[in-house]
């Protein structure tokens, strides 16, 4: 075929699509259209067949939903004015204290009570610091009191009724 005629074909083709776009009926109303099956039942005639092959769906339109407008409105993640100005944040607190109680004993009137923090087991006694983050303030069977230092906040740790 050659281009001569490619291109009067194509020519013919845009034609034809612009002619039946402008010639279909303009919109309804709502501008939304259904898609409605016009089949009838098995009984018809031969000629009905035919018609139906013709024109198998049928358009109707259809009223938009009522909140349809709500669709595409603007949307505020912002927060209102009262749930920005809320109570304020409580204060810092110190962290749960990272050792866990393994035993004590007491030696010479002093008490050795033994922790451990992850895979390390430390023996510490009164007015001692661990790694300048805590210190031991008492140990007083059944608690020891610890004093986290950065917050100067203390804390307790349970060790048993003393023997």
């Amino acid at each position: 075929m050659s281009p001569m005629w490619r291109r009067g074909l194509l020519f013919v083709a845009l034609a034809a699509v612009a002619y039946l776009t402008l010639s279909a009926s303009p919109p309804s109303d709502s501008g939304v259209v259904e898609a409605v099956d016009s089949r009838a039942p098995a009984s018809r005639s031969a000629s009905s067949k035919v018609a139906e092959q013709v024109n198998i769906l049928e358009l109707k339109p259809r009223r938009a939903p009522a909140d349809s407008k709500a669709l595409f409105a603007s949307t505020s993640w912002a927060l209102p004015p009262k749930a920005v100005a809320a109570a304020p944040a409580p204060p810092p607190t110190a962290p749960p204290l990272p050792f866990t109680y393994v035993g004590k004993r007491l030696e010479d009137g002093v008490w050795h009570v033994y922790v451990s923090r992850g895979d390390q087991t430390l023996i510490v006694r009164e007015r001692e610091t661990i790694d300048g983050t805590y210190r031991i303030d008492a140990v007083k069977p059944p608690q020891m009191i610890v004093t986290y230092l950065p917050m100067d906040e203390r804390q307790t740790l349970t060790i048993g009724a003393g023997e």
